[in-house]
């Protein structure tokens, strides 16, 4: 989860991102030019990924994630759903920056969780409404 006040759109940067210290295996709330792109990627291997149109100011945006159960929020929205999506290893939190590079969200972000377990659709809507 992460709630991030963005002024103008950006080029593939993340907001929050889980990995394994590589482009690979990563679950990631991303920005990418005019949209926002939460995704999850297995070895090298897009498994979800959900395109909404970039809205700019404040957003609450979640992507939640089990084996073959992933769903991604936005503002209290449901953004999309993946009921066959392999979840990667991972070991480290990326938080306003991409893997390799120098790409930095220079913007606010105002909050940022990782929860332990999944959280249900409903908590999801109310975690991030607006």
């Amino acid at each position: 989860y992460a709630e991030v006040d963005v002024k103008a759109n950006k080029q593939s940067v993340r907001a929050l991102q889980i990995s394994n210290g590589t482009i690979n295996n990563r679950i990631q709330l991303a920005y990418n030019g005019n949209d926002f792109t939460p995704a999850v990627v297995s070895g090298g291997v897009v498994q979800a990924s959900f395109t909404v149109p970039f809205v700019a100011g404040l957003n609450k945006i979640a992507i939640a994630y089990a084996n073959n159960d992933v769903v991604a929020y936005q503002n209290g929205v449901l953004v999309g759903t993946n009921t066959s999506a392999s979840i990667p290893p991972c070991n480290q939190i990326e938080i306003g920056s991409s893997i390799g590079t120098s790409a930095f969200l220079n913007d606010r972000i105002r909050a940022a969780a990782l929860y332990t377990t999944r959280l249900t659709d409903a908590q999801l809507a109310e975690l991030t409404r607006l």
